[in-house]
C-alpha cells in the first residue's frame, strides 16, 4: 500500500518500469497504463511542436534549451 511518485522526460522508461503515468503539460492530459497514455495522439496533446512522427511510432524531440 504505497504509493510513489517519479518525475521523469524518458518515457522509454516509464512505460517498462511502472504499471500507471500522468501525462502532463501545465493541466493532466492523461493518467492510466503506458499503453493508453503513450498514444501518438496524447503525446502531440502533451508536446505539440516538439513530437516526430514515425512509422515506427512518434518520437519527442526535447529542444526545451537550445544551443546557444
Amino acid at each position: 500500500g504505497v504509493t510513489v511518485m517519479v518525475s521523469t522526460h524518458d518515457l522509454s522508461l516509464a512505460a517498462a518500469r511502472f504499471e500507471h503515468v500522468l501525462l502532463l503539460n501545465r493541466r493532466i492530459v492523461a493518467y492510466g497504463a503506458p499503453s493508453e497514455v503513450f498514444t501518438t495522439q496524447l503525446l502531440a496533446e502533451a508536446f505539440s511542436g516538439q513530437l516526430l512522427h514515425l512509422p515506427e511510432g512518434a518520437l519527442v524531440v526535447d529542444q526545451c534549451c537550445p544551443p546557444e
